[in-house]
């Protein structure tokens, strides 16, 4: 409808012109893991538990390397740790087939405003690439390292692989959602009156 088309536009400028290129926006989005991944996780395991997973998975991710996402200026991940264990590499193929790290605000913002080839490849396409690759990037390792955190922690409490990475994704979700309720999941069933 041309509601979502004008309220996606204006999102867009909204990012452009608040966050992309904008340093201090992607310090402020790091405040996401300890002012509400942490508690999560707390909750549920503890919070020794939860401290010392976190650094883990912190240290996992900075032991990764650039992403095969994009050819100028790819994103940043833990996908590409050579040190990665096997569940740790089924955790992030599942990650990658569910959309839940490669997708931050910058991304859907941009993905819903283009639609020509031009749009994905030209000049302007990496100019946004490069304004919001901070942000974008600060972003991505609150999902990953929230990925890897929650997996870890339920498989040190007995989960299966399968069990540890639905609730590594399921957290993710919840804790970083999505940008705008357009690319979030559409609401099922009927609302009762």
């Amino acid at each position: 409808s041309s509601d979502l088309t004008i309220s996606s536009r204006l999102s867009w400028v909204s990012y452009m012109w608040n966050i992309a290129g904008n340093v201090s926006s992607a310090v402020v989005n790091l405040t996401q893991i300890p002012m509400v991944v942490f508690p999560m996780l707390a909750g549920k395991y503890g919070y020794a538990n939860a401290m010392k997973v976190l650094s883990d998975a912190y240290s996992t991710y900075k032991g990764g390397g650039f992403d095969d996402n994009r050819q100028f200026f790819p994103d940043y991940t833990f996908g590409k740790n050579a040190k990665l264990t096997p569940g740790h590499k089924r955790l992030y193929e599942a990650a990658i087939d569910q959309a839940a790290i490669r997708r931050g605000v910058g991304y859907e913002l941009s993905e819903m405003r283009r639609t020509t080839a031009e749009d994905f490849t030209g000049r302007w396409a990496k100019v946004e690439t490069l304004l919001g690759w901070t942000f974008q990037n600060s972003e991505r390792m609150n999902r990953e390292v929230t990925l890897l955190a929650a997996y870890d922690l339920a498989i040190q409490n007995g989960a299966s692989e399968d069990q540890a990475i639905n609730e590594a994704l399921d957290l993710t979700v919840r804790a970083h959602s999505h940008a705008l309720s357009e690319a979030g999941p559409k609401k099922i069933g009927r609302a009762h009156v």
